[in-house]
């Protein structure tokens, strides 16, 4: 049997890159085959001229890029080459036909953040037919946020969509209360599938690529990824590297590679910075899991404008909310102090073995 997933197109962002390859992973090691089904909107393509700068981007400026660095792959697309399996590209979904011997997972991420780049039906499956649809099931589906924002006409739409699924399942703890109240379902509360692999599975993924780019990071250092940055999360990590004695590390970036091209790092280098890390402070999800995952010291920023509700969550059961501050904080003692990681990794292996269960399960139904 073929798994299909649905999840958001890729782009330059780490945590879709990475939750992507990683429930491929763990489904590839039970045996089964398993794609990422590629997808660009045509009538968004019609309507927005940003999906035509987006697929410039992402297939014309990478072959570019190859060329122009002397026949390495672009970046990020060298990850994706060696560890995600992709679908044909498919511009209509709703014209083409599909295989009775797959069955589909929608998620992780935030597939269920409305409005997104399709209509909400796309995202519940609309575009297969309900035979297929009562085979699928989703895995760590988010609505990025802890408020219904779908129409009453959109939410009668994807209620039946989602009513006629195998099975839900959710990042986030509180997306459990809206698909019981909007849906009329019951869900379950699993990990986003980064969680589900260890620190040595994504060293077997980046040594995959074979990627080899110069480091601007050794010693003793703080790692920071902001992805919206202020001027009071600058002051923060100003005051956290004079208390800390440590230089800071930006893992947006790398100063050694070629100045005349703005380019983010490798995701294999990303990886090994957080890894490496002394202490590490960010405001984004995958971020905040990384570090997690390298038992690295951390702080995340309540991050309320890309969605608070999934910080709130992963930090509650693995009992680290004390690792959430705001951006009007101090480095506090408490903060700076090293985590008793043996706690949270037992939780996390409860966890794990809960998601890892519901994928089982609903594969082989």
């Amino acid at each position: 049997m073929e798994i299909k997933v649905l999840t958001l197109p890729f782009n330059d962002n780490y945590g879709g890159i990475l939750q992507a390859a990683a429930l491929q992973y763990y489904i590839r090691g039970l045996g089964y085959n398993v794609s990422h089904f590629k997808w660009i909107p045509v009538q968004e393509l019609k309507k927005r001229l940003g999906w035509l700068l987006f697929y410039a981007k992402n297939r014309i400026f990478p072959r570019f890029l190859a060329k122009l660095m002397k026949g390495k792959a672009c970046l990020f697309r060298s990850f994706i080459n060696a560890n995600i399996t992709e679908t044909q590209l498919c511009f209509n979904p709703y014209k083409q036909s599909f295989s009775d011997n797959v069955r589909w997972i929608v998620g992780s991420d935030q597939v269920w953040r409305f409005p997104n780049t399709m209509g909400a039906d796309f995202w519940f499956l609309g575009f297969l037919p309900k035979s297929l649809r009562q085979r699928s099931f989703s895995y760590a589906a988010s609505f990025g946020d802890s408020a219904w924002n779908l129409s009453p006409d959109w939410t009668s739409k994807v209620k039946d969509l989602a009513k006629d699924m195998q099975a839900v399942s959710l990042r986030e703890k509180d997306a459990l209360r809206l698909c019981k109240h909007y849906l009329e379902i019951n869900s379950k509360h699993v990990p986003d599938p980064t969680l589900l692999l260890s620190a040595e599975d994504y060293e077997s993924m980046a040594e995959k690529s074979k990627s080899n780019y110069p480091k601007d990071y050794c010693g003793d250092y703080i790692s920071y990824y902001i992805l919206d940055m202020t001027p009071e999360k600058q002051q923060y990590l100003h005051t956290l590297s004079i208390k800390l004695h440590m230089p800071l590390v930006n893992m947006m970036y790398n100063p050694l590679m070629d100045s005349k091209l703005i380019l983010k790092r490798p995701i294999e280098q990303w990886l090994d910075v957080i890894k490496n890390a002394k202490f590490m402070v960010t405001d984004s999800f995958h971020g905040c899991v990384f570090s997690i995952i390298y038992q690295t010291n951390f702080v995340v920023f309540n991050n309320k404008k890309r969605g608070a509700s999934r910080f709130v969550s992963l930090l509650s059961t693995l009992k680290l909310e004390n690792r959430m501050v705001n951006e009007t904080d101090s480095p506090t003692s408490e903060i700076i102090s090293k985590e008793s990681w043996d706690i949270v990794n037992n939780l996390l292996e409860k966890v794990k073995s809960e998601g890892k269960t519901f994928i089982i399960e609903n594969i082989n139904k």
